[in-house]
């Protein structure tokens, strides 16, 4: 099952034992019924609320092979949507292309990233009224997860009132720590055949993660992502000058610097 992926994602502790949650009372929910027991209906939709960069579509990915697995979905489909998925530029073609995209999806998980940016569109409010009684029909095949910011998502739960008893549980995903931001960059490293030179390099990106993980508006594993692809430029940059293959897969406070992170 897909839990081990989620646990072998970095940090993230509150988000496994919330997703271990989920999957420990769907387990006991199929033993009580095959043991003849009466199990009231249960919303499986999902809120994922977070700042960009916190692993909630990849935690989605995972979550869609755990409810197939759980037997919750018919198939480990996964559909990740957007705003331009749903919004039409005319009156009813928000309707049309929001049962597509539902229908692409049906069977498995539909997962709409940014979702409170739907109410803030010309044509948002039809999609939204389209998409709520086609969760509600299709309920017993198709989960639906709604990803964004926390006060945003909080915000959009209120633009239709049959939205909010719909998704009746909200994972929170967190900032990472320091730590888990240099793991993240390590990761990176790892796969592509770097390392550090020396422990000046290591030390004076531990300042940058610093600086990311205390941002409130971080980008979390993106931040680190960009960070990695500015260095691996950095360093093409130095060593393309070089005659020394030793070079080649060595990164250097130099490169570090000249990457903007210092």
């Amino acid at each position: 099952m897909a839990r081990d992926d989620i646990h072998s994602m970095i940090g993230l502790d509150s988000v496994k034992a919330d997703i271990d949650s989920l999957i420990d009372e769907a387990l006991t929910r199929r033993k009580r019924v095959m043991a003849g027991y009466r199990v009231a209906p249960k919303s499986n939709h999902l809120i994922f609320s977070g700042n960009p960069g916190t692993g909630k579509t990849s935690a989605a990915r995972d979550v869609a092979k755990i409810y197939h697995a759980l037997g919750i979905v018919p198939t480990d489909k996964f559909v990740e949507a957007d705003r331009k998925d749903f919004i039409g530029g005319y009156v009813g073609q928000s309707t049309e292309k929001t049962a597509a995209i539902f229908d692409k999806a049906k069977g498995g998980v539909l997962f709409i990233d940014e979702a409170y940016s739907l109410a803030r569109e010309q044509y948002g409010q039809e999609a939204i009224d389209t998409l709520v009684p086609l969760i509600e029909n299709s309920k017993a095949d198709t989960v639906v997860i709604l990803a964004g910011y926390p006060e945003k998502m909080n915000e959009f739960l209120d633009v239709n009132p049959g939205l909010r008893s719909r998704f009746p549980k909200t994972i929170a995903f967190p900032n990472y720590a320091p730590h888990d931001l240099e793991d993240i960059f390590h990761n990176f490293m790892d796969k592509s055949d770097y390392k550090f030179a020396d422990n000046k390099a290591r030390s004076a990106l531990r300042k940058t993660f610093n600086a990311i993980a205390s941002n409130p508006e971080s980008g979390n594993a993106r931040d680190v992502s960009n960070l990695f692809d500015a260095i691996v430029s950095a360093h093409a940059r130095r060593v393309a000058r070089l005659d020394d293959p030793a070079q080649l897969d060595k990164i250097t406070v130099e490169d570090v610097r000249n990457a903007g992170a210092l």
